[in-house]
């Protein structure tokens, strides 16, 4: 399972988190070693304090006990996180493998980086393999359901599906429904999501509609999958061969 700031993150939920100003969002209460532990409470794991209805940044820095040492930030760092590790990619993988059933993506983001990326990741680029895409993105399967654990979204199947396998590429099927009944790998997460988010920068960069930064988690997981591979196929197969000698490994970090 997830540990530190990522696992906090993946705490906090529409229903249970209003927070009141930007600068208390979940990223933030995060760093600060907080779990949103009931509705509009938030928890220090490390010192045990708890907040009712915070109004303030401030007052959530300086209500740890004293001594606490996530009075100190704990920033985002893409190695440590689970996520965005190869085995846990795999495991996202092979989630959808029961799958007959799926969405329609929108193409748009494949295009924000270079083909000879994508045909490192997509063995028959611009053949998209669906449950690879899925994946990369953070989105894993359970029944009927896809949903992300950083950022806590769940969404069922959507209306409009293909039935094609796993492969699905720019054709009639996909551009015969409206871009609104397409499924957006990025809009699909909440924005604060490190998948499509910069977090480890240091300000609040990451809150504007404009982000200076383009350093987002599913860039750096594709890079780190394709990095002196040929195509990720290779991961893929290889560890197929040995499913259940990984199997127990894979799990015990779900």
């Amino acid at each position: 399972m997830e540990l530190g700031v990522a696992r906090r993150l993946g705490t906090f939920h529409i229903k249970t988190w209003h927070g009141n100003t930007i600068d208390i969002n979940p990223v933030e209460c995060a760093k600060l070693g907080y779990i949103n532990a009931a509705e509009n409470e938030l928890l220090c794991e490390e010192c045990g304090v708890r907040i009712i209805n915070p109004d303030s940044w401030y007052q959530i820095m300086e209500s740890h006990a004293k001594g606490c040492k996530m009075r100190r930030f704990e920033m985002f760092d893409y190695e440590k996180i689970l996520a965005f590790q190869e085995e846990e990619f795999i495991r996202r993988v092979e989630s959808f493998r029961e799958w007959q059933l799926f969405p329609i993506l929108n193409f748009s983001v494949f295009g924000e980086a270079d083909n000879e990326i994508w045909s490192r990741f997509f063995k028959e680029f611009p053949i998209i393999e669906i449950d690879k895409a899925l994946a990369l993105f953070g989105f894993s399967a359970k029944d009927t359901e896809i949903s992300c654990k950083l950022c806590g979204i769940k969404t069922k199947l959507p209306e409009y599906t293909i039935k094609v396998g796993k492969v699905i590429n720019s054709s009639s099927q996909r551009d015969s429904i409206g871009i609104n009944q397409q499924f957006d790998l990025v809009k699909a997460h909440r924005f604060y999501c490190p998948f499509i988010n910069d977090l480890t920068v240091s300000d609040l960069s990451y809150l504007s509609t404009a982000p200076k930064s383009l350093n987002f988690g599913w860039r750096f997981l594709l890079s780190k999958l394709t990095s002196n591979r040929p195509n990720i196929d290779f991961i893929l197969s290889s560890t197929a061969k040995n499913l259940e000698a990984h199997r127990s490994l894979l799990n015990s970090f779900w």
